[in-house]
């Protein structure tokens, strides 16, 4: 069984539990590429749970430990297999290595284990999310990203599919939301939580068909972060990202 040790990333910054969520706002964001792995007293502990972040108040001065997903790591050693399964087990996009005395030296990505193990095509690695509607409120986005582990939801309109609302855009706005004294152009107090989904979805989403092969998916998820799997006439068939590659067909 082939090993892990050739895919280790090693763009990563390592962040301790104890440190405050602001030390990682820029990767939730997306304004930062570094990929943040948790440790504990310098031996790898975790990574983010970002659906612990979508709360109607978020404090950036929190210990990170309230919003990790503790993996543990693997070692270099371990199989594709083993990491494959893992992976399936958190629902998660990466997971953190370490050596034989527990220092950590890198992660292993999603994407890089599937080009070695993956077959198919997008209509069978699709799995239903839930979808979001243009009039739909942030908060409402908030609330149904609560639910989810991908970090991209379809916004439609009359059954067909107009758009993509990232996580990191709610993230954006849950982070801004605490300013009380916004107001609107009549001098009016608003949330930026009811404003409606339209006006934060990107019009021009990752939109590939049922029976893209598998190799060619994988690279729509490298530029776009995810794939929408839909029909000819727009209808939405389902999402593809890296957290759920080792999941086809289930939530």
């Amino acid at each position: 069984m082939a090993e892990i040790a050739p895919f280790v990333r090693t763009n990563y910054k390592a962040v301790d539990k104890r440190d405050a969520l602001h030390s990682v706002k820029g990767w939730l964001t997306g304004d930062t590429k570094k990929v943040p792995i948790i440790v504990d007293d310098g031996k790898p502990f975790g990574i983010v749970n970002e659906r612990a972040l979508m709360g109607r108040s978020l404090d950036l001065n929190a210990h990170l430990h309230q919003f990790t997903l503790s993996t543990r790591a693997l070692k270099p050693t371990s199989t594709l297999e083993e990491a494959m399964a893992k992976m399936a087990e958190f629902r998660a996009a990466y997971l953190p290595v370490e050596d034989d005395q527990g220092k950590l030296i890198g992660y292993v990505s999603a994407l890089d284990l599937a080009r070695e193990s993956l077959g198919g095509a997008a209509r069978d690695l699709a799995v239903p999310v839930t979808e979001l509607r243009e009039e739909q409120t942030i908060g409402d986005a908030l609330h149904a990203f609560q639910k989810e582990y991908v970090e991209y939801l379809p916004v439609l309109s009359n059954g067909r599919l107009t758009g993509v609302l990232r996580r990191a855009d709610v993230l954006n706005v849950e982070f801004n939301s605490g300013d009380k004294g916004r107001k609107d152009a009549g001098g009016e107090k608003f949330s930026l939580l009811q404003g409606p989904v339209a006006g934060y979805m990107d019009n021009t989403p990752a939109v590939v068909p049922p029976d893209l092969p598998a190799d060619a998916l994988l690279e729509t998820l490298e530029d776009s972060g995810y794939a929408f799997v839909g029909s000819r006439d727009g209808r939405f068939l389902g999402v593809v990202t890296p957290e759920t590659l080792f999941r086809p067909n289930g939530r």
